[in-house]
């Protein structure tokens, strides 16, 4: 399991933001710490520092963790709570018209995501809020 943060948008689109490897967050934390999560610290640089040459290590850019790893249209999903042993489980089935080389075996595909949460009732409280926007 990856640990993220997920923004359920007016316009019924559900974002969701892998947050990274790093992170020291415990299930039900706030949105607001999660969000905190995905900014790296800002490190201004000195005077002193940009003259004597000093490079401040980054691999990524500091906007990397803002791009959404995966993001789904409301509208076009089902949206159903997990049956089995782990009951605070739901997914979504996202079903799109076929493009590209896709399009000459089918018309439609489909793709799928399982989200665990805290527990079964904040589960059916996902299931119920992303199923009321699709009306």
């Amino acid at each position: 399991w990856k640990s993220a943060l997920v923004i359920f948008t007016k316009d019924s689109f559900l974002q969701v933001f892998e947050l990274p490897a790093n992170c020291k967050l415990q299930p039900g934390s706030a949105p607001e710490v999660a969000f905190q999560n995905l900014i790296p610290p800002i490190v201004v640089p000195s005077m002193d520092g940009v003259k004597s040459g000093v490079k401040f290590p980054s691999s990524r850019y500091w906007f990397d963790n803002l791009v959404p790893a995966e993001s789904f249209s409301l509208r076009n999903c089902e949206v159903s709570l997990k049956e089995g042993k782990d009951r605070g489980q739901f997914e979504i089935v996202e079903t799109s018209t076929s493009s590209g080389a896709s399009k000459m075996f089918t018309n439609t595909t489909k793709r799928k995501l399982t989200f665990r949460t805290a527990g079964y009732e904040d589960a059916m409280n996902f299931v119920n809020t992303l199923n009321q926007s699709k009306k």
